[in-house]
């Protein structure tokens, strides 16, 4: 069960530090973007945020399963929580992200970058759920 809740915690923590630095950092530059390199820059900040978001998603579903096949009771509600904040940020994503980012990429609106960020700290709330929860339940096992 400790394996499981690990690889939740390290997955959980390094999302949620990389969504604060993307939502205090990154999205913020986006009106600083001219609107000669828009569509370059934007293409570039799409794939290489996949990257860095992507394999580390899959690594906290991985260790959210391995969590709840070896669960023996004792962490449920903290599973429950975690599963749920990492379920909110797919939902989160797919609903309000992509869209945004997808009109983002033909043009550039203040309206979607206000947008994305207002959709962002929802998804950083709940990475931070995830990794709160995590590490309350890694402490309950251990101690």
């Amino acid at each position: 069960m400790i394996e499981g809740i690990a690889i939740s915690a390290i997955a959980a923590w390094y999302l949620t530090g990389l969504s604060w630095t993307v939502g205090l950092v990154v999205y913020p530059s986006f009106s600083r973007v001219g609107e000669e390199t828009w569509q370059e820059f934007h293409a570039h900040h799409a794939r290489a945020i996949t990257f860095a978001v992507g394999p580390v998603w899959f690594l906290q579903a991985v260790g959210l399963s391995l969590w709840l096949i070896t669960m023996n009771g004792s962490t449920w509600v903290t599973w429950a929580l975690s599963a749920l904040g990492a379920l909110a940020t797919v939902g989160l994503t797919i609903l309000g992200a992509i869209p945004r980012h997808n009109r983002l990429t033909a043009k550039r609106e203040v309206s979607d970058i206000q947008g994305l960020l207002y959709v962002h700290w929802w998804r950083t709330a709940s990475w931070t759920l995830c990794a709160v929860a995590s590490t309350v339940a890694l402490f309950m096992t251990l101690h």
